[in-house]
């Protein structure tokens, strides 16, 4: 942000700020000041660094934060350290730094006569940290990385090939539950859409690695498998942790809608146990005035009116209400609420 460059630019000035690092980027990034973040990214790599493990940690950075212009920094100065002094961290943080470039264009379906090229020298790298650095933390990197590069070339068998069989860590035992996720909801469903014998394998696999995290992604997905398993219990109480883990995201309703179709106490029960958390969940709410209409308008009514007063200011409340009152054919209440 402006105020952070001035900032650091009146400090320096005064010789009270020592130079930044990757390690304080990480930091800001993890505290949610994306801008500061990045200008601390910047300005390390617009100062020529030489240390590979730094260099490293800001391949990981600037991978995570998709940001082309930081990875091509790190792109641009690892090849230069490397050309010089070769170094396997430094040959990580290429490998790093082109997996990233590639996804980071692939996704934006810019037109590259590189991308190919991209993906196959990050492939090439990690290859030689596994076959270079047996029994090390190198080649348990490398296995990532080849892993990951596989997975973004869509090729699921390959990438859980190039994790190898004893895929141990946490973070390997993430990626391989995503892979086995992806396997079997891409690969082993059969002609109804239901999991085959091994894709329900592969789904109980990912479900107890995606059971134990504490993340968004990794709750939403323990919800999904345990779905398709037909785990009808766990995947309600997962679809309700991972909504309080973010409101915002329509997953956890959809989910749960699902999961309830013919079963419309277990979306009523669900939806409360939203509420016990966060009462005034305008979502939470509406889900529930609209599913109670089914069954007890006069509760989906007094839902409504819960939820109305959370914000009278919100068009989305009153427009619920007009449907509501239209379904009961209370038509002067439906039109009042309309015109709101």
């Amino acid at each position: 942000s402006l105020a952070f460059v001035i900032t650091l630019l009146l400090l320096s000035q005064a010789g009270v700020v020592q130079a930044e690092d990757p390690a304080d980027a990480r930091r800001a990034w993890s505290e949610g000041r994306t801008d500061d973040a990045f200008e601390i990214l910047r300005t390390y790599l617009l100062e020529d660094p030489t240390d590979p493990v730094e260099i490293l940690d800001a391949a990981r950075l600037a991978s995570e934060m998709k940001d082309l212009e930081l990875v091509e920094r790190v792109q641009g100065r690892a090849e230069v350290l490397a050309s010089d002094a070769p170094d396997p961290q430094l040959d990580l943080a290429l490998g790093i730094a082109y997996l990233a470039l590639g996804e980071i264009r692939l996704v934006a379906g810019v037109p590259s006569p590189t991308l190919a090229f991209l993906f196959s020298d990050a492939e090439n790298i990690a290859k030689q940290l596994v076959a270079n650095h047996p029994d090390t933390e190198l080649e348990r990197e490398g296995r990532l990385l080849l892993a990951r590069t596989r997975q973004a070339l869509g090729d699921v068998e390959a990438a859980l090939e190039g994790l190898g069989p004893q895929a141990t860590g946490e973070e390997m035992a993430r990626l391989k539950a995503d892979l086995l996720y992806d396997r079997a909801v891409t690969k082993r469903l059969d002609a109804s859409g239901r999991p085959t014998d091994e894709g329900a394998d592969d789904l109980r696999g990912a479900l107890a690695v995606f059971a134990e995290t504490t993340d968004f992604d990794g709750r939403i997905k323990a919800a999904w498998a345990a779905h398709r398993l037909g785990e009808l219990e766990d995947a309600r109480r997962h679809y309700v942790e991972a909504w309080a883990l973010d409101a915002t995201s329509t997953y956890p309703l959809r989910g749960l809608q699902s999961l309830a179709t013919g079963r419309p106490a277990l979306l009523l029960e669900s939806l409360g146990e939203i509420l016990e958390q966060e009462p005034d969940d305008v979502r939470a709410l509406d889900a529930l005035a609209q599913a109670q209409m089914g069954v007890d308008p006069g509760q989906a009514l007094a839902t409504l009116e819960r939820r109305i007063a959370v914000d009278e200011n919100d068009p989305a409340g009153w427009m619920l209400g007009a449907r509501l009152h239209v379904a009961t054919k209370q038509w002067r209440e439906a039109r009042r609420h309309a015109l709101r």
